[in-house]
């Protein structure tokens, strides 16, 4: 029996290429991660690219919305997510979407456990990685804001032994710790095999080797600026700012119970715990029961994980479900509140949000969060997350938009990550930038006088896209109306809206613009005197179709475009709004 055919399980996969491979610097920085994929392996190269696997992914959801721009995105989400799984091989995936304050679509797909078959769920738990930094950098501002704590302090205040960085400079500060910047070589989180000794213990004895434990030890030395000087993604200094937290809470809570009292319990969490050691012995039994298996992908083949444990857990160490999580993102972007608790002051949150340095990747720094689009409308604060070599993971919200999303994965793949958790959030957020622009339809209308209202907007349009947007000479005429019309095919995916077809409205509408005629003026008078629709219901039926009047430009002129003071504005003024401003 040859290697492949050994295998026991034969779920298929597909790994696509990718032109980026994994920074290490990145990679060591518990899930700030960039692009990649691995090829499939095979016994003998095939003559043609092979077609993708087309493996079954079930899909187990929660949908608590009814609103048709939510169900837009949730409807494409299904269909890109295991469009991505197949592509980059990934064997599970769980998601949490919120809007508006409430999450309003909770989804697994494909698997939580390969070998037992185990479906992924909204309830299934995954391990945090780097997002974990999020509850440590918030548990610092809470003593911060409860003036136990100074945050440009020096961390030998409230350190039970002392720091210095050998290449000079000033005292390591709170703040420094929050930005990356006290002068550390990033590191590994130090990963353990063995379960680690009191968060104390290894921080210390971290702070004592000369060498970052990474890279076979002994490359790479631990300190690399003086203090403030220059950004570098450091889980000891993360760790570093959980066992101040430990040290100096009133409370004489470790920081694993400091972080449950003070934010997973106040919003609800049901299955997530921030625990020193991720094993059964410190996770509770009905949340480690929902626990992923993490794999890492070489290629075609899906190899478990072992074990990994940090000793710095509190730059990286909780377990949760995407819809827990979640709820932190909402409560930053309603002010520090959700759900009618509040764990932190609306003043916390706006400075944890506010740039205070450069980060990677173009980012600007926060407050232990990263910030995207910094003064754009797709502005966003996050932070990431990865598991050796198990578990990916991001965290997102958009202000603008009101949108925030968790999502997992239970894979890390060796030796390039793949792409796919950074391909969803940025599909994410392009939807969300062009279906703001789609506006809502406050209610819609049925029956067979709608219908040819409707399918007369649709005759009007269609003239007005041949002889006034391209203004091609030619009237469009009888027979190509009349071609359209018979030949028009309707849309399944638009089942709310199959009923609004009428042929022979939609022939009159052409032949009715095109007698008016499709110059400027003349587009511009259409609706004046029609018997057909209304102007009111002209532009319910172009929303309806899926136009935008305040954003139209080819059709610009079926619309009046006023400004400040009801003047009428130039028609082009869609397309260059400085300029028409200007004239």
């Amino acid at each position: 029996m040859n290697g492949r055919t050994s295998l026991r399980h034969r779920i298929g996969s597909t790994m696509g290429p990718c032109t980026l491979a994994l920074g290490l610097s990145l990679a060591l920085a518990l899930g700030a991660c960039v692009p990649d994929g691995g090829g499939a392996a095979s016994d003998a190269a095939p003559d043609t690219e092979p077609a993708p696997s087309e493996r079954d992914i079930p899909l187990t959801e929660v949908v608590r919305t009814e609103d048709e721009k939510d169900l837009r995105l949730i409807h494409a989400l299904r269909a890109f997510i295991p469009a991505l799984m197949r592509n980059y091989g990934s064997p599970g995936f769980n998601i949490a979407l919120a809007r508006r304050g409430d999450v309003v679509w909770e989804a697994g797909f494909g698997y939580a456990d390969l070998a037992e078959g185990k479906p992924m769920t909204p309830e299934t738990v995954f391990q945090s990685g780097s997002m974990g930094k999020l509850y440590t950098g918030m548990a610092i501002l809470k003593l911060v804001e409860e003036g136990v704590l100074e945050l440009d302090g020096s961390i030998n205040d409230y350190l039970p032994f002392e720091v210095r960085n050998p290449l000079g400079g000033r005292d390591i500060t709170v703040r420094d710790l929050l930005t990356h910047r006290p002068g550390l070589t990033q590191d590994a989180a130090l990963s353990l095999f063995e379960r680690p000794r009191s968060l104390r213990e290894e921080i210390e004895a971290e702070y004592g080797r000369p060498m970052v434990p990474m890279m076979g030890g002994d490359s790479m030395p631990r300190w690399h600026a003086k203090a403030g000087e220059a950004f570098m993604y450091s889980n000891l200094g993360m760790g570093t700012l959980g066992l101040i937290v430990e040290e100096n809470n009133p409370e004489g809570l470790s920081y694993s119970e400091f972080v449950e009292k003070h934010f997973m319990e106040p919003l609800g969490m049901s299955y997530s715990q921030y625990p020193p050691v991720q094993d059964r012995e410190h996770i509770r039994p009905d949340i480690f029961e929902r626990k992923s298996t993490g794999y890492m992908p070489m290629g075609s083949v899906w190899i478990p994980t072992p074990a990994v444990y940090f000793g710095e857990f509190p730059a990286g160490g909780f377990v949760a479900t995407p819809g827990d999580f979640v709820r932190f993102f909402l409560a930053f972007l309603n002010g520090g509140e959700y759900g009618g608790a509040r764990i932190l002051a609306a003043e916390t949150v706006e400075l944890a949000l506010t740039p205070q340095s450069e980060s990677m990747g173009g980012m600007q720094m926060g407050l232990a969060w990263m910030l995207g689009n910094v003064g754009e409308p797709v502005y966003n604060i996050q932070h990431g997350g990865a598991h050796m070599y198990g578990w990916q993971n991001s965290g997102i919200a958009w202000p603008n938009f009101d949108t925030a999303v968790v999502y997992a994965t239970n894979n890390w793949a060796v030796p390039e990550i793949a792409p796919d958790v950074a391909m969803l959030r940025s599909f994410i957020e392009h939807w969300l930038l062009v279906d703001a622009a789609v506006p809502e339809v406050a209610e819609r209308r049925s029956g067979a006088d709608w219908a040819r209202k409707v399918s007369y907007v649709r005759g009007v349009l269609f003239t007005a896209a041949f002889n006034y947007a391209i203004a091609i000479p030619t009237p469009v005429s009888d027979e190509q109306i009349q071609r359209a019309a018979d030949a028009a095919i309707l849309n399944p995916d638009r089942a709310a809206t199959q009923d609004n077809w009428d042929s022979e409205a939609f022939v009159q509408g052409a032949r009715d613009l095109r007698e008016h005629g499709t110059d400027t003026a003349a587009v511009s008078t259409f609706l004046t005197d029609n018997a057909v629709v209304s102007g009111d219901e002209f532009r319910q039926a172009y929303l309806e179709i899926g136009g935008n009047p305040e954003m139209s430009t080819f059709f610009s002129a079926l619309f009046v475009a006023r400004g400040d003071g009801d003047e009428e504005r130039p028609l082009w003024s869609s397309w260059f709004p400085e300029e028409a401003e200007a004239e």
